[in-house]
């Protein structure tokens, strides 16, 4: 019986060993792009197969926030596509020692903004071990300026059950709010009056949102979670 016991956790290692992702990233899960105006710039993360035999990759997006009037297209090693789009996309097998790739391709026209894109991808058959892409955009015009983090906003608590404090560090024109949660849908808009402000999230699930405070001059961004 003890024999058998040792067998059964000997072949439960060996599957848990085998069971890993076989995949690195270059560069790296985040990239923060710089774009001029009226040009097309396109950057690509690429997924380099690390294994011994070809895999399959599979993706979905995350979120999307860019703005109106940019023009941008989604392509991974097997398609393009018109924006980011929704749902289940999955790429041609990638050899052993080759490499897939997931890129956004982006003209701003004369729109100065900026903006974030999301999508996760993963090994087919490994969903919980996959990676969140990020590629945080903006225009590289004069005067216009991307804060995230404590820069310029403070926002409390995070965990937040009902409602979030939202304190400014300095003021500035424009006090509309957006939160956008992650399929990049507007769930909340409303107006800062002062440096404090508190809104109601109270209606919403629970899950990933950004706050995002945006003008002329500045692009706030701050996530949070709700619970």
């Amino acid at each position: 019986m003890k024999n058998i016991k040792l067998i059964i956790g000997l072949m439960c290692f060996v599957s848990i060993i085998q069971a890993q992702v076989t995949y690195t990233l270059n560069p790296a899960k985040s990239v923060n792009l710089s774009l001029p105006l009226n040009q097309s710039t396109g950057y690509k993360i690429y997924q380099v197969n690390t294994g011994n035999s070809k895999i399959i990759l599979k993706w979905e997006k995350i979120f999307e926030n860019l703005p109106l009037g940019w023009i941008y297209t989604t392509c991974d090693n097997s398609f393009c596509y018109g924006g980011v789009p929704a749902g289940l996309h999955v790429m041609d097998s990638i050899s052993a020692g080759n490499q897939g790739f997931l890129g956004i391709d982006v003209d701003p026209a004369n729109t100065n903004g900026a903006g974030v894109v999301q999508i996760y991808v993963y090994q087919d058959g490994y969903y919980n071990q996959g990676d969140t892409l990020t590629w945080n955009i903006s225009t590289n015009a004069v005067g216009i300026n991307e804060y995230t983090d404590n820069d310029l906003i403070s926002i409390y608590p995070n965990p937040v059950n009902d409602e979030i404090n939202v304190l400014l560090k300095r003021k500035y024109r424009g006090n509309n709010i957006r939160i956008i949660d992650f399929t990049g849908n507007i769930v909340i808009e409303a107006e800062i009056t002062d440096l404090f402000s508190t809104v109601d999230v109270s209606g919403l699930p629970n899950g990933n949102y950004f706050l995002i405070i945006e003008n002329k001059e500045h692009f706030i961004r701050k996530q949070f979670i709700k619970q």
